[in-house]
C-alpha cells in the first residue's frame, strides 16, 4: 500500500508539473503570472509600433508595469506602477468601450509632476481597425499602416523683428511654442495641447477619456474613431526590459 501511495503521489506530482505554466516571453514581451494578461496590441500592431521607436529600443522586451484590471482603476496606481518599472521610456495604451485603442510613447517614466514635461521624442498613436465583413473568418491580419503615429510637429517660433539697423542691435532668440508633450497631475494625465485640447486625456479614476485635435502632435481628429469623449475600458503601461 505504501508503494502504491508513493507511486500515485509521484504521478500526481508529475501532473502538477505539467500543469504549471512558466512565464512566456513570446515575441519579446514579458508578462506577469496572471491568467487575465493580454496586451491591448496584438503582435502585428506591436511590430508596427516598434518600427516607430528608436533602433535601440526595438529588440528590447516589453515589461508590463501597470494594468487597470489587475492594479486598480486610478491614476495613483498607474503612477505607482510607472515608478516601480525599469528606468527608461514607457508606452501607455488606452482602450475605450468600443474597443478602439490609442496610446502614447514617453521618453522617460510617467510621473506626477503637476505640470508639463517631456521632449520632442514623445509621440501619440492610434490603432486603425480595418473594415471587415461579418462573414470574414478568420479576421484579417493587421498591416503596418494600421498603427498611425503622430509625432511632435516641431517648434513654433515667434516672429523676430530684425528691422533694427543699429550696429549694436542683437535680435532676441526665438522662443519655442508647442512643447507641451505630457501633462501629469493627480487629476489628469494628458498628452499634447493646443488646437482642440489634449490628443489623449484620462481622468483621475480612469473612468472617462477624451481625445481632440491637438497642435502639439498634429492629429486633426480624435484618436478614438472620432469620439471626443468616451468611457475608458482598460489602461496598460509598458516599460522596456533588458536585452535577451
Amino acid at each position: 500500500d505504501d508503494d502504491d501511495y508513493a507511486e500515485n503521489k509521484d504521478e500526481k506530482d508529475d501532473d502538477d508539473d505539467d500543469d504549471e505554466e512558466s512565464p512566456p516571453q513570446q515575441g519579446g514581451e514579458e508578462r506577469r503570472d496572471d491568467h487575465r494578461w493580454t496586451c491591448l496590441l496584438d503582435a502585428a500592431a506591436r511590430k508596427s509600433l516598434a518600427n516607430a521607436l528608436k533602433p535601440v529600443l526595438r529588440p528590447k522586451p516589453w515589461v508590463l508595469a501597470y494594468d487597470s484590471i489587475c492594479d486598480g482603476m486610478c491614476l495613483e496606481a498607474l503612477y505607482n506602477g510607472a515608478n516601480l518599472a525599469p528606468k527608461g521610456p514607457q508606452i501607455l495604451l488606452v482602450r475605450d468601450d468600443k474597443r478602439n485603442v490609442a496610446g502614447a510613447f514617453v521618453d522617460e517614466k510617467i510621473r506626477n509632476v503637476g505640470d508639463y514635461y517631456g521632449t520632442g521624442e514623445c509621440f501619440v498613436f492610434e490603432l486603425r481597425r480595418r473594415s471587415r465583413s461579418k462573414h470574414h473568418t478568420p479576421p484579417p491580419t493587421l498591416e503596418e499602416d494600421d498603427v498611425r503615429v503622430h509625432r511632435w510637429v516641431g517648434p513654433g517660433l515667434h516672429d523676430v523683428d530684425e528691422s533694427d539697423d543699429r550696429d549694436d542691435f542683437v535680435p532676441a532668440l526665438p522662443s519655442i511654442d508647442n512643447d507641451m508633450f505630457v501633462y501629469a497631475s493627480a487629476e489628469i494625465l494628458g498628452f499634447g495641447s493646443g488646437g482642440g485640447g489634449f490628443a489623449i486625456r484620462i481622468d483621475e479614476a480612469l473612468e472617462f477619456g477624451a481625445s481632440r485635435p491637438c497642435a502639439t502632435y498634429g492629429n486633426d481628429a480624435s484618436l478614438f474613431d472620432g469620439r471626443d469623449t468616451f468611457p475608458v475600458q482598460r489602461v496598460q503601461l509598458w516599460a522596456f526590459g533588458a536585452f535577451y
